[in-house]
């Protein structure tokens, strides 16, 4: 949660209602309102606190997306608060083994709570933390995508941003009382496994695209055995190629593209 407060690792029972942006205000406000549906429609509740996700798939928005990109086309990178940032980066592998763990460990009512403990309840509530639980400079996780690319960032050292908060590490209180799980992947581990699968889908995408427009460009032919199998060929790649269109992939991979 971003909140004014320089205590750390923020744990689940920290007060958090003096949000520096929107953003956290958001969250909060989220929370509040599950709890309010758990107190009148009895339903159960989970709200879970992401510390810092990256990994494939991810919002080409995102950190890693633009450092990885701006990299390879050897344009600059923005760095907040002079490079000065510590952040708890959790691997969405590891994230998703947390969630189908919890997925079934209902909130259970609490018969009296403390009022400066917004994950304690009367109803079935609860509020966990997902978080490697470790802190990582934010110039470490650069270095280590400079080493996976092979390649210097052109680096452009910018002030801290309004409402964003200089550090950022996660203790599982709550969610460790109910699951058994230890994060299995560093940000060493991580970059590395990114950078790897984000070149795996520059490569199928190129080759889709070049393989619809090398059959397309093929000469015509009186053969209608080859007409119909030159066809079918187009077909089949146009449709793979459709489907991606359609889920959103083929727009998200344009942003990203490197």
């Amino acid at each position: 949660m971003y909140k004014r407060s320089k205590k750390l690792p923020f744990s689940e029972k920290d007060p958090v209602n003096h949000p520096s942006q929107f953003y956290a205000a958001t969250k909060r406000s989220n929370e509040l309102m599950a709890h309010s549906y758990s107190c009148i429609y009895g339903m159960n509740c989970t709200g879970v606190r992401f510390f810092t996700v990256y990994g494939p798939w991810g919002r080409p928005d995102m950190a890693l997306f633009k450092f990885v990109k701006n990299i390879i086309n050897k344009k600059p990178i923005d760095i907040f608060n002079y490079g000065n940032h510590v952040r708890d980066f959790s691997y969405i592998d590891d994230v998703v083994a947390c969630l189908k763990k919890i997925k079934n460990k209902l909130p259970k009512k609490l018969n009296s709570i403390n009022q400066n403990d917004p994950s304690s309840s009367t109803v079935n509530f609860q509020i966990l933390n997902i978080g490697n639980q470790n802190k990582v400079k934010l110039m470490d996780y650069i270095k280590e995508i400079e080493k996976n690319l092979k390649q210097k960032a052109k680096k452009n050292y910018i002030k801290l941003q309004q409402g964003d908060i200089k550090e950022s590490y996660s203790k599982l209180v709550n969610t460790n009382k109910i699951i058994n799980y230890k994060f299995r992947t560093n940000y060493q581990k991580g970059v590395k496994k990114f950078i790897k699968d984000l070149k795996k889908l520059n490569l199928f995408f190129n080759n889709t695209a070049r393989a619809v427009e090398f059959i397309n460009n093929l000469p015509n032919d009186k053969n209608w055995w080859f007409e119909e199998k030159k066809q079918k060929g187009i077909l089949n790649l146009k449709k793979n190629y459709a489907y991606l269109s359609k889920s959103h992939i083929n727009d998200w991979y344009k942003k990203l593209k490197i």
